[in-house]
């Protein structure tokens, strides 16, 4: 985290809520959006794609908020597919 997001907290949580499993990865770094220096959009971040392609092959969704200077939150929600 201090190699890129330059933040100095991180707080990891997990929830259950019925048939859900959440969990979260925030901090307070320097967020990240995705352009470059003359505003133009570029593409995705690459980690954040292979990390969202990991989730679905455990069939998962990860979200990604960051917002500049204000950190990031990554959330990462399975649902229970077991029926009972």
């Amino acid at each position: 985290m201090l190699k890129h997001a330059h933040g100095t907290e991180v707080i990891v949580s997990s929830d259950v809520n019925k048939n859900k499993l959440t969990l979260s990865i925030t901090d307070n770094g320097i967020g990240f959006i995705n352009t470059n220096q003359q505003g133009e959009k570029t593409r995705p971040h690459i980690g954040l794609k292979g990390m969202k392609e990991r989730a679905l092959l455990l069939k998962g969704i990860l979200t990604a908020n960051s917002s500049p200077n204000k950190g990031t939150t990554i959330k990462l929600e399975f649902m229970n597919r077991i029926k009972t």
